[in-house]
């Protein structure tokens, strides 16, 4: 019974001290910040590196019934001095192909983001507070529904 006992008290003995240790070996080689860092530079020189620029399709609306119509595509030109020159042909410009230069950087928030920090006619037509012409139902044209 002695014997039973000493096992016992050795064996708690024995989690107990190993229960003590609080550290754990690093998964990365580099800090959570460093690794955000280095992903945008990364992108920013992505970005910067194109030499026909992008192109980016924007959806506004997430109505199910039509999920692949009602898009617009913008033409974008990163510089690597930080400028962006956005373009689009669209109902926002009354169909003329519209041209304007802003800033542009990659961010880091939760992760790398595209971020425009300054005004451009072309991006920031989507958040302007007014109604976008020709959304109207065709019983009821004047009933235009924002972006």
């Amino acid at each position: 019974m002695k014997k039973i006992f000493s096992v016992i008290i050795l064996a708690m003995a024995t989690l107990a001290f190993t229960a003590c240790v609080h550290e754990e070996g690093d998964i990365f080689d580099k800090s959570a910040a460093e690794r955000l860092n280095e992903a945008s530079a990364i992108y920013s020189a992505r970005l910067g590196a194109s030499v026909n620029g992008w192109a980016m399709q924007y959806y506004p609306t997430t109505d199910n019934e039509y999920p692949y119509g009602n898009g617009y595509l913008i033409l974008m030109d990163f510089n690597n001095d930080g400028s962006v020159t956005v373009s689009m042909n669209n109902q926002f410009t009354d169909n003329n192909y519209l041209t304007d230069t802003s800033l542009w950087q990659v961010i880091t928030d939760d992760g790398p983001v595209l971020s425009f920090n300054t005004y451009n006619k072309c991006m920031h037509a989507f958040s302007n507070p007014e109604d976008v012409p020709f959304t109207g139902t065709d019983d009821d044209p004047n009933d235009e529904q924002g972006v």
